[in-house]
Order: structure tokens, then sequence, then C-alpha cells
């Protein structure tokens, strides 16, 4: 398989190591939950490569089995951008800056309709914590189009400067709001204010800002739709990405760990979480870790919202004039900064 990027050291790592390394020994010491989710995106290094994060994603958009969420947002995304409200919240945009863009596929089937639906519109960033990624989305969805692109490398779970100029509207679609680094059982509205505080940050008073996410199809369907084997795939990449990466090495053995979402219904929270079927001992940063067979970590979160406590939470964070858009299972959110 050839090399997606001419500099794969560039491309092995979405932060510098100290960062995945600490993340990793906050995970398997428990000290943190739900907060692997930015690792687990990460280039394939090899054909059928098991870390390879990202390739895995676009597997799964590809044969998704039971997992519902990409065709009901591609279906919200392209009957949004018709209706007036959306129309008239983009009628002054000259900027549309995308966090978290997603793979080929998804681009071609959100991010563009966006793009082609605003007519004022002179350029496209793409933020996310790849660079190469980011620079690569940015190409993609402006190619053939008289509109100026940049890609920039940053974790948006973090405050961020304004990253261009103008009336600017700010998409993160894919329900990717619902990632929140919680613990299992942990109400969502604090770490949600949280995230929607880190978008205001980087915006002006005129700018708006669009989210779509998922209300939830109970907890059977939510279980089946991360258990199919392009889901179960993705889920454990992770695992395998530390060995190959060598943030975690000792008596650790990716192949003898299993992935398995687990509904709370107290939360509305699927978390995704990963165990071992006997027992290891890791070595991260030095420290040696004893871990037990069957000792289960939560590595990501899916959330399933109400429209209210998104609505609460984006006006918590300093959001006026929420709308909020339904379709199907799914619902946009637009706010101004």
């Amino acid at each position: 398989m050839l090399k997606k990027n001419e500099n794969v050291l560039q491309n092995l790592l979405y932060a510098d190591d100290m960062a995945i390394s600490s993340d990793a020994l906050a995970l398997f010491t428990k000290q943190s939950e739900g907060h692997m989710g930015k690792w687990e995106y990460g280039p394939s290094l090899y054909e059928d490569d098991p870390a390879g994060g990202e390739d895995l994603w676009s597997e799964m958009v590809r044969k998704p089995g039971h997992y519902y969420v990409t065709k009901a947002d591609i279906a919200l995304i392209k009957w949004a951008v018709r209706q007036i409200q959306v129309k008239d919240a983009f009628s002054h945009i000259e900027t549309l800056v995308e966090l978290g863009p997603g793979s080929e596929e998804i681009v071609l089937q959100k991010t563009i309709p966006f793009i082609k639906s605003i007519k004022t519109l002179k350029s496209y960033v793409a933020l996310d914590i790849s660079k190469g990624f980011a620079e690569k989305t940015a190409k993609l969805a402006t190619k053939g189009l008289d509109i100026k692109s940049k890609g920039i490398s940053h974790d948006f779970s973090k405050p961020f400067l304004k990253a261009s100029k103008g009336n600017t509207a700010f998409i993160v679609l894919g329900s990717t709001i619902s990632n929140l680094e919680c613990k299992a059982g942990e109400n969502p509205f604090h770490c949600l204010t949280n995230l929607f505080q880190n978008f205001h940050s980087g915006m002006a008073s005129e700018d708006v800002f669009v989210t779509t996410f998922d209300m939830g199809k109970g907890a059977d369907k939510v279980l089946r739709a991360y258990s199919g084997v392009s889901a179960k795939k993705h889920g454990i990449n992770l695992i395998h990405r530390l060995k190959r990466d060598g943030v975690v090495s000792g008596g650790f053995d990716p192949n003898a760990w299993k992935y398995e979402p687990v509904w709370i219904p107290q939360t509305s929270q699927c978390c995704h979480t990963v165990y071992p079927v006997m027992d290891q001992i890791l070595r991260v940063q030095g420290f040696e870790i004893r871990v037990p067979a069957y000792s289960r970590y939560v590595t990501n979160n899916s959330y399933k919202y109400t429209p209210e406590c998104v609505t609460w939470a984006a006006r918590t964070a300093g959001f006026n004039d929420c709308q909020i858009v339904l379709h199907g299972n799914m619902a946009m959110l637009i706010a101004r900064a």
C-alpha cells in the first residue's frame, strides 16, 4: 500500500507523542474517561492496518450496517440547506469554517452541499487535529470552485482564535458534539456547555454556528448501530494504534482486547468501551500498570440529546438567537455568537 502522504512521520500522530501517551496513561489508570476520541482517526501505515482509524471510519461510512447516523445526517443537511431559516442564517456569510470535517465521502455529501448553498461564500477553512488531513479536506471541498481554501491543525475540544476574516459560519457536523470527554454516567450538560464555549471563543458577533446531532432511537437501536463489524473494527483501532506507535509497551497484546458499546439510560449515553480478555501488564510513560482481564475502559462517548438540552447549553455558553431544525431523528442547531 502506498503511503498517503510523503511525510509519514508528520501524520503518524495527530499531536505530539506526549499528548497521546498522557491520555493513554489517564485512560488505563482511570483518571479520565471518554477522552480518547481524537486519537481514533489516525492514518493507515500499510494495507489492512488495524490501527488505521481514518480508513476504518471510511469503511464504516461505506458499510454502515445498522449505523444510521451518517445517512440520517446527510439527509438532514440536504434538506436543511433548502429551508428559509438556514438560508437566512447564511445570507451574509463570506467564510465557512468546518471543525472536524471527516472522511472524503463525508465531505462530498455534507460539506459541499453547504458550500454550494452559500451564494456569498469566498473561502473555506477546515480545522482538524491533523494538519495534513485538514489541508486535504480543504482542497477536496473547493475543487473546481472559485473559493479560497486552507487547512489548519487544531484540537477543537480546546478554545481557539478566529481563523478567518469577514462574516463566518462555523459548522460541526456528524453529531460530533455527542463525543464528549465525560465519565460513564456523567450528565453531559457541563461538558457540552464547555465545548460550546470553546466554539464561541473563536467567533465574532455576526458569526453563525451550526451543528447537527442525533436524538437517539432507543437503547436497542443505538447499541445495534455501534455493534456491527465495521463499528467494532473502528472501536478497537485505538488499542492497536497505542501498540503500533509505541505509546504503550510491556505485555500489551491488542489482539487480546475487545470493543463493546454500553448504553446508560439515565444520561442517554452510549459509552464506547474496550477490555482485555486476559490479564495485561502495560508500560506507559515509564509506569507499569496491571490490567486484570475484563477490566473495562471508556474510550469515547456518543450522547443522544434532546433539542432542549442542546439549546440551553448553547445559550449558557453565550450564543443567541438559537433555532432548532428537525428532520427525522436528526436535529440541527443554528445560533449566533
